[in-house]
This record gives C-alpha cells, structure tokens and sequence, in this order.
C-alpha cells in the first residue's frame, strides 16, 4: 500500500485547480489548506466522483473564509478510482496539500 503526499497546489487567483485524482486503486486521504498571506482568504474544496463535473452538491468547503496564517483540515476522506479533488483559492495565498493511504 502507497501512503505519504499524494498532491500539493497552490492555485492562481479564482483558478479551479486539481489537487489529485485517484489512480490505482482507492484510498483515504486528509486534505489540508494553509493561508500563507497577510490577509483572510476564501477557499473551496471539492470531491467530484469519477466521471462528473465539479458542482456545489460535491462541496466540503464554499466559499469559506480562512483567516490570514490559519489552516483547515478535513480527514479520513475515502477515495474511489477516478474521484478527484479541486480547490480555489480567492486570493492566491492558500496552499493545498493531500496524503494519505491507498487501501489495496
């Protein structure tokens, strides 16, 4: 079983970007998003299952605002082939980072 950093991202301003898709076989991943910037930013953080597109029903985190030097975590997330995670960053000063664990 592959563990460890499976994607880190740090979005342009307003740019769906894709952290990671799940190749190989399922996982469970933690996703972690740090604002490095001076100032509040607003994020977002989707799970689209395989074969669709983003869309708010896919949300874990809209449009939330995270405070200048403060991070968010989400865990245990579980994963099939093809799922994919994107992010966005508002201000272009939050960083994205997954790891986990594949599960076969």
């Amino acid at each position: 079983m592959a563990s460890g950093l499976k994607g880190t991202s740090a979005p342009g301003a307003g740019s769906d970007t894709t952290l990671y898709t799940v190749s190989g076989s399922s996982c469970v991943v933690n996703i972690s998003a740090c604002n490095t910037g001076a100032s509040a930013d607003t994020i977002q953080i989707y799970i689209v299952p395989t074969g669709a597109t983003k869309a708010t029903t896919h949300a874990i985190e809209k449009d939330v605002s995270l405070a200048a030097a403060a991070v968010v975590e989400r865990t245990g997330i579980v994963m099939g082939v093809g799922d994919f995670i994107v992010v966005n960053s508002a201000n272009a000063t939050t960083s994205f980072n997954v790891w986990g664990m594949d599960l076969s």
